[in-house]
C-alpha cells in the first residue's frame, strides 16, 4: 500500500489522466443503462477537454487534432442534439434532455443526496429587502455570493441574442402585503401579485420612466453586491423551506453546446477555421431571437475583430462566457488559455473588483490541508503563495 504522495511533472500527470480516459473509452458502454451514469460519450467529451487543456495557449499543438477527434465523436452522435430553446435547458422538469452528455445527479431524498446541489444559493440577490417582497421558496435563498461584472453584462447583443434574457431573472412579483409602498394619497402603489421590482437592462433609468412606474426600477448603474440580475440556471423551487441549502437540481457538467464550442475551438486553433465556424454557428443559431438567425452567424473575420482582442482565443472565450455563464467552467477556461493571470489576464482587464487581488500564484489552487496532513512523510508541501 502506498502512503506517500510525491509531486510529479505536469506532463506525467497528463499522461496518467489521458490513459485513464482512453481505458474508460474501451470499457464504457455506448449508452449507460441509467441516465446519469458515465458512458462512452462522457469519456470522449472529457478526453477532448483534457487534450485542449494540455495544449494550453499554444499557437500550434498536435493536441488540437486529438481533441477534435474526440469531440467530433460526441458532436455527431445521433443520441444528442441542441434543444430548440436555450431557456428550456434550465427548466427543472427537463433535466433529462438530449443536450446532456453527462450530469451530476441530485435527489430530494436526504439519505442519498448528501449536501445536495448548492449552486442555487450563490447567485441570489437580496430581493427580500425590497418593497413588497419577503423571502420565499420560489425566489430562492438570497445568498448573494456571485454577481456579473459590467463586462459580462455588456457581452450579449441583446437585440438579437436571447441568452441574457433566458438565463437571468430580472422581475420579482410582490408576495408581501405588509411593506408595499404608498403614493402621496396613501394608496398602495401595487398589490400582491403585481410586479414589485424590475431590472429592464438599461444603463440608467430615465427620470420620466421612473416617475411613471409604480414598482421599483433598477438601472445597471444601480446594481450593487446586494441587488443584481439573478442567474436562473440553478433556481430550485422544489426545496421544502426558505432556508434549505440542499438542492435537488442536477448539474449538467457536460452538455452538447460546450462540446460544439470546444470542437470549434480545436478546429479553429488547428487552422481549420471554416470547419470550426460550422460548430460555433450552431450554438449561436440556437441562441438567436426569432428572425435574427442570419445576423447571429460569424465569419473568420469576426474571430479577429472582437471587442476583447484580435486573437481568436479572445472571441472564443467571449462566446463561451455568453453560453456557459455560471456553469463552473470559467476558471478552467482562463487557466488553460493563459488568460487567468499574467500579462493577458482577463481578470485584471475586466474584473475591477478582483484585479487588485489576483496574483500569479493563483494559477495553482491550494492543496487542502487535510491532504497535506494525511501524508505521513511530510513530502507534500503546500503550493507557493498559500
Amino acid at each position: 500500500m502506498t502512503t506517500e504522495t510525491n509531486r510529479e511533472p505536469v506532463a506525467k500527470v497528463y499522461d496518467l489522466i489521458i490513459q485513464d480516459l482512453i481505458d474508460a473509452e474501451a470499457a464504457l458502454p455506448p449508452k449507460a443503462a441509467q441516465f446519469g451514469r458515465a458512458d462512452l460519450p462522457a469519456a470522449q467529451h472529457l478526453l477532448g477537454e483534457v487534450y485542449l487543456t494540455r495544449a494550453g495557449a499554444a499557437t500550434s499543438s498536435p493536441d488540437f487534432a486529438l481533441a477534435a477527434a474526440q469531440l467530433n465523436a460526441v458532436a455527431t452522435n445521433s443520441r444528442f442534439s441542441l434543444l430548440p430553446s436555450y431557456k428550456d435547458l434550465w427548466r427543472i422538469d427537463n433535466e433529462n434532455n438530449p443536450e446532456v452528455v453527462f450530469s451530476i445527479q441530485f435527489t430530494s431524498d436526504p439519505l442519498t443526496t448528501g449536501t445536495g446541489n448548492k449552486l442555487h444559493l450563490y447567485w441570489g440577490a437580496a430581493y427580500d429587502l425590497e418593497p413588497g417582497m419577503l423571502r420565499d421558496i420560489a425566489n430562492d435563498r438570497p445568498f448573494r455570493r456571485w454577481r456579473q461584472t459590467k463586462w459580462l453584462l455588456n457581452l450579449w447583443d441583446r437585440t438579437k441574442d436571447s441568452r441574457y434574457e433566458d438565463m437571468h431573472k430580472v422581475v420579482w412579483i410582490s408576495n408581501n402585503p405588509n411593506n408595499i409602498p404608498k403614493d402621496a394619497s396613501g394608496k398602495p402603489k401595487f398589490t400582491v401579485g403585481d410586479t414589485a421590482v424590475y431590472m429592464p437592462g438599461l444603463p440608467t433609468i430615465p427620470p420620466a420612466m421612473r416617475a411613471a412606474t409604480r414598482y421599483k426600477l433598477y438601472g445597471e448603474d444601480e446594481y450593487t453586491d446586494a441587488m443584481f440580475p439573478n442567474l436562473n440556471k440553478y433556481l430550485d423551487p422544489t426545496r421544502t423551506s426558505t432556508n434549505q441549502e440542499e438542492g435537488q437540481r442536477d448539474h449538467p457538467l457536460f452538455r452538447l453546446a460546450n462540446t460544439y464550442l470546444m470542437l470549434a475551438e480545436a478546429l479553429i486553433r488547428d487552422g481549420k477555421v471554416n470547419e470550426g465556424l460550422v460548430w460555433l454557428n450552431k450554438v449561436r443559431t440556437r441562441a438567436a431571437k426569432p428572425g435574427f438567425e442570419a445576423a447571429m452567424q460569424v465569419t473568420a473575420a469576426d474571430l479577429t475583430t472582437s471587442a476583447s482582442g484580435s486573437n481568436p482565443i479572445e472571441f472564443i472565450l467571449d462566446e463561451r462566457a455568453r453560453e456557459l455563464t455560471g456553469e463552473t467552467t470559467r476558471w478552467f477556461d482562463l487557466k488553460r488559455t493563459g488568460r487567468l493571470v499574467g500579462p493577458l489576464s482577463r481578470v485584471k482587464k475586466w474584473n475591477p473588483a478582483a484585479a487588485a487581488n489576483i496574483q500569479d500564484f493563483h494559477a495553482l489552487r491550494p492543496i487542502p490541508n487535510v491532504e497535506i496532513n494525511a501524508n505521513p512523510s511530510g513530502i507534500m508541501k503546500q503550493n507557493p503563495g498559500y
